[in-house]
C-alpha cells in the first residue's frame, strides 16, 4: 500500500467515524439527563467525535511521504482495527435507530460495551496518528541536525543542540496542545504572508514552549507540503540552565549549522567561515554576517526562537540578543517567530524598532490554554489505562478541579496528574482550589 493510500484510508475512517459518532451522540442525548451511565457515554462520544476531526484536519494536511514496507503494514494494521471498532459503532446505533422508547434498563448492558468500543477506537486512533506524523518529526530532525557536516566544523563552531529541547518536549506534549494556535488565522498568515514576524507572549508555565514545538513541527509540514521555492528551517530553544543557550552567541551558532546543513553545497559559506577563524573564535558580528549570507541563500527561512525572556539580563545578554532578533527582522526573507514572557525590555525593543502590528503580538489567553488543559485531562483520563479507572464518577469532577486549579498553568496540570493514584480522593480534588 502506498502513502497516499494510506492517507486516504485514515481519512476514509476519520469520515466514517464523524457520521457514526454524530449519529450516536443524538440517540444517547435523549438519555443523558436521566441516567448518569447514559452521561458519561456521552461524554466519551463527545471526545472521540473531537479527536476524530483533528484527525481528519491533521490527515487533510498531511503531505505523503515515502515510508518502509514494515511501516506500511503496521500502519494497515492499525487502521484495519480501528474500522472494526469505527463499524461496531455503526452496527449499535443501526440496531438502535428507530427503537427511541425502548427503556434504558435494556440497553445498559450495551452501553458498557460501546464504552469500550469508544476506547478502543481512540487507543487505535492514537496509535495510527502518531505513526503517521512520526516520520514527520524524524525528518525534522534530520534536516536541522546537518549530521554530515564535518567534524572537525561541527567541534569548531560548538552550536548548541537546540533539538534536544525540541525532542524533549514534542514527547511530553499532548498532540492536540495548541491547535487553536497554529490552524488560526494569525499563525497561517505567519507561514505565508512574506517578511513576517509573530510574538507570542505569555506568564511562565503557560505552554510557550509546548506551543514553539507545534509551530516548528506545523512550519516543518508547511514547508514538506509546499516544495517548490528553497525554504530553510531553524529554530532556537534559550535555556537559563544551560549557558551554551543563553546568549546571541550560541543561538547564531545554531542557527548556522542548521541552515548550512540543509543546502546542498557542500557547506560552502560555513567552510569558509571556518577557513577564515578557525583557530579562533568568531565574534557575534562575524556569525550574523554568516547567518545573513546563509538566509540569502533561500528564498524563504522560518525562524522559531523560544523563551527569549530566559536569555538572562546580566551583563547585556539579553539585549545582544534582541539586538540579533532586530537585526534578523530586517532581512527580507525571514519568517520570524518569537515567545518570551511579557517583559518591558522586550515589549520595549519590539514596540520601538520592531514595531509590530496587533496581528503580530498574540497574547496566550487563559480560554484559551483551559482548552488545552482541558484537553489534555480528558485525554489521560479516557486512554490512560491507570487513570481510566477513575473515570466516569469522578471525570468531570477531576476535569473542572484540574482546569480550574492550574489558572492557566500548564505545568501544574500535568504535576498533579503525576499524582493519579490519589485523584479519586475528593478531599484532594477540593485541595486543589
Amino acid at each position: 500500500m502506498d502513502p497516499l493510500s494510506i492517507t486516504a484510508s485514515v481519512a476514509g475512517i476519520v469520515s466514517l467515524g464523524l457520521q457514526i459518532t454524530k449519529s450516536l451522540i443524538n440517540f444517547y442525548s435523549a438519555y443523558k439527563d436521566q441516567k448518569r451511565e447514559v452521561a458519561d457515554t456521552v461524554k466519551s462520544l463527545e471526545f472521540l467525535l473531537r479527536r476524530l476531526d483533528t484527525t481528519r484536519n491533521r490527515v487533510d494536511k498531511r503531505h505523503a511521504t515515502t515510508k518502509q514496507g514494515d511501516v506500511l503494514d503496521e500502519i494497515n494494521n492499525l487502521l484495519q482495527d480501528c474500522n472494526k471498532c469505527v463499524s461496531d459503532l455503526r452496527d449499535e446505533y443501526e440496531r438502535f435507530h428507530g427503537n427511541r422508547m425502548l427503556s434504558y434498563p435494556h440497553h445498559r448492558r450495551k452501553l458498557q460495551r460501546r464504552e469500550d468500543d469508544v476506547h478502543d477506537v481512540l487507543a487505535q486512533l492514537k496509535l495510527a496518528l502518531s505513526q503517521l506524523l512520526q516520520d514527520d518529526v524524524e525528518e525534522l530532525l534530520h534536516l536541522v541536525r546537518a549530521d554530515h557536516t564535518s567534524t572537525n566544523i561541527r567541534d569548531w563552531l560548538n552550536a548548541p543542540d537546540a533539538t534536544v529541547n525540541f525532542n524533549e518536549i514534542h514527547k511530553k506534549r499532548h498532540h492536540n496542545t495548541g491547535l487553536w494556535f497554529v490552524e488560526g488565522l494569525e499563525f497561517t498568515t505567519w507561514l505565508t504572508k512574506p517578511n513576517s514576524f509573530l510574538w507570542l507572549h505569555g506568564f511562565a508555565g503557560c505552554g510557550k514552549s509546548v506551543l514553539s514545538s507545534t509551530a516548528i513541527q506545523s512550519t516543518f509540514q508547511h514547508r514538506q507540503s509546499n516544495p517548490g521555492p528553497r525554504t530553510g528551517l531553524a529554530f532556537f530553544f534559550f535555556t537559563f540552565n544551560d549557558n551554551a543557550k543563553k546568549d546571541a552567541s550560541g543561538m547564531l551558532r545554531a542557527l548556522i549549522l542548521q541552515l548550512s546543513g540543509q543546502l546542498d553545497d557542500d557547506h560552502h559559506i560555513i567552510a569558509q567561515l571556518h577557513e577564515s577563524h578557525g583557530k579562533s573564535s568568531p565574534s557575534t558580528a562575524i556569525l550574523r554576517d554568516c547567518l545573513r549570507q546563509l538566509v540569502e541563500r533561500y528564498d524563504a527561512t522560518y525562524v522559531v526562537l523560544d523563551a527569549l525572556d530566559e536569555s538572562p539580563l546580566d551583563m547585556d545578554r539579553r539585549k545582544d540578543v534582541l539586538d540579533e532578533v532586530v537585526e534578523m527582522r530586517k532581512w527580507a526573507t525571514v519568517h520570524l517567530l518569537v515567545t518570551s514572557r511579557d517583559e518591558p525590555d522586550i515589549r520595549d525593543v519590539f514596540r520601538h524598532t520592531i514595531d509590530p502590528t496587533p496581528d503580530e503580538m498574540v497574547c496566550f489567553k487563559n480560554s484559551h490554554i483551559d482548552a488545552d488543559i482541558t484537553s489534555f485531562v480528558s485525554a489521560s483520563l479516557n486512554e490512560d489505562a491507570r487513570l481510566r479507572r477513575f473515570n466516569g464518577k469522578y471525570h468531570d469532577q477531576i476535569q473542572q478541579a484540574l482546569t480550574k486549579g492550574a489558572k492557566g498553568v500548564y505545568v501544574y496540570t500535568r504535576r498533579l496528574l503525576m499524582l493519579e493514584y490519589r485523584l479519586p480522593n475528593m478531599a484532594n480534588l477540593n485541595m486543589i482550589d
